[in-house]
């Protein structure tokens, strides 16, 4: 009998080491190994995150389900969406977060990445400035599925990478808040068809706006704020139906503001102060049914202001020497 029971124990824990080594032997790890060793060398060049959310970044652990601000694939395990330095609780989304480092290169190897968002809040202290320097790498230009592509308020240096043109699935693009310079890339906006939102405000860009930007047929929002953009406003603008906020403001056009905008059905902000720009201002343009906020200060304006049926106030037209009428003081006759 004794020996019977010494007999089903020993069975029995030969069946359950069995079930632990199937288990154990038949684990996969949901993380793709490329792109996890890609996230891996993007921490690596992060050298301090006060969000604390890189800290859960363990090789040890699987990627696609202990690591922060990571999202993958169900299916593939692919990557498909960080966010590295996002506050984990919401209310917390108006705490500054302070960040050095830079952008790995090795970030190009996740090509199934559809949101890749490097941007954080911080109050700008202009004598300590933080965030993630230097250039952009024009690996990312190699993440053809991307349709939201943030490095907003960081202290990013150079141009705007070339390779960008490859991101026909963008939808939006926030390069704001940093020291980029150089031009707009002409190819840029050739086949950028799902483009909504274009954020490229506070750097240090200049040159004109490509006339290609004609192909962005579903750009809304275009902001290029206190950057050093010069030349004229391309008429072109005219025929971005979609266009509901244009802000130009603080930078160097010149030239006539284009008749074309009056086209612009949907606009509700227009935005075109401290510029260079002269001659009058479009009666049609003021007119728009859906403008709300319109500036055209510290221009170099002339001419009468045109009848409009919307209350702008007299700032919305002051620092034009040779503008005149309702709300500013009557022409001279």
């Amino acid at each position: 009998m004794e020996s019977f029971i010494k007999h089903n124990l020993t069975l029995i824990f030969l069946i359950i080491l069995a079930d632990t080594i199937i288990l154990s032997s038949t684990f996969v790890e949901s993380c793709n190994a490329v792109d996890k060793e890609a996230l891996l060398q993007f921490k690596r060049g992060i050298e301090y995150d006060s969000s604390g959310q890189l800290t859960t970044w363990n090789p040890n652990t699987d990627c696609c389900t202990s690591w922060n601000n990571v999202n993958c694939d169900a299916n593939t395990g692919r990557v498909v969406k960080i966010a590295p330095f996002r506050p984990s609780n919401p209310m917390d989304l108006d705490i500054s977060i302070f960040v050095n480092g830079t952008i790995s290169p090795f970030l190009g190897n996740l090509t199934s990445l559809t949101e890749l968002d490097l941007g954080h809040f911080q109050q700008f202290y202009l004598d300590n400035p933080a965030g993630i320097r230097g250039p952009i790498p024009p690996q990312i230009g190699k993440l053809s599925q991307l349709t939201y592509l943030s490095v907003a308020q960081n202290v990013l240096i150079g141009s705007i990478p070339a390779s960008f043109a490859n991101l026909r699935r963008l939808k939006t693009l926030n390069l704001s808040y940093n020291r980029l310079s150089g031009t707009i890339p002409y190819l840029l906006f050739q086949s950028m068809k799902s483009l909504s939102n274009l954020y490229l405000e506070q750097n240090k860009l200049s040159g004109s706006i490509p006339s290609s930007i004609v192909n962005l047929i579903s750009l809304g929002g275009l902001d290029l704020t206190n950057n050093s953009f010069s030349s004229e406003i391309p008429i072109s603008i005219g025929k971005l139906k979609n266009l509901t906020s244009i802000q130009l403001s603080y930078n160097k056009f010149t030239g006539k503001i284009p008749d074309s905008l009056s086209e612009l059905s949907q606009l509700d902000t227009l935005k075109l102060d401290h510029n260079k720009l002269t001659g009058s201002i479009p009666p049609m343009v003021l007119n728009l049914k859906k403008l709300i906020v319109f500036d055209v200060s510290n221009n170099q304006l002339s001419g009468r202001i045109p009848p409009h049926s919307s209350s702008f106030p007299a700032s919305a037209f002051s620092g034009n020497v040779a503008l005149c009428d309702s709300p500013l003081p009557p022409c001279k006759r």
